[in-house]
């Protein structure tokens, strides 16, 4: 609704992505603020049936490896968790990642670096205690 409300400022229609991703933060830095949770009241079961293909061992394995992703990345500084997920999950570029964050490419770069590096030792951890 945001989007639709404010499309007349959008200046350069060629940016429509990374103005709509601004968007999108800006609404989830308002929610996190508020406390509200942000998965619509979801709740794991349903999720985990999304992926009708696989074995139960499978879903329960990638629930699991989910659960310890999420939980480190909910470890890691804000500014870490949004430039990892733009880039893994949502895999924009460094270009759209900086127009979005306001930022450089080259400041998007080195966040990345740090983020990786801080998030596999977090993985690290976690994976030596299970052995």
């Amino acid at each position: 609704m945001k989007a639709l409300e404010a499309i007349e400022t959008l200046e350069q229609p060629h940016l429509f992505r990374p103005w709509l991703y601004r968007i999108a933060r800006n609404e989830s830095y308002q929610l996190l603020r508020r406390g509200r949770n942000v998965n619509g009241g979801l709740s794991d079961e349903v999720w985990e049936t999304l992926s009708d293909e696989s074995t139960p061992l499978d879903r329960i394995l990638d629930q699991e490896r989910t659960n310890v992703v999420q939980y480190l990345l909910g470890l890691l500084k804000a500014e870490y968790r949004e430039v990892l997920i733009l880039r893994e999950y949502e895999q924009l570029s460094y270009g759209e990642i900086a127009e979005i964050t306001g930022d450089t490419e080259s400041s998007v770069k080195s966040r990345l670096f740090k983020a990786r590096k801080a998030l596999a030792k977090k993985l690290e951890a976690v994976f030596k205690e299970r052995i």
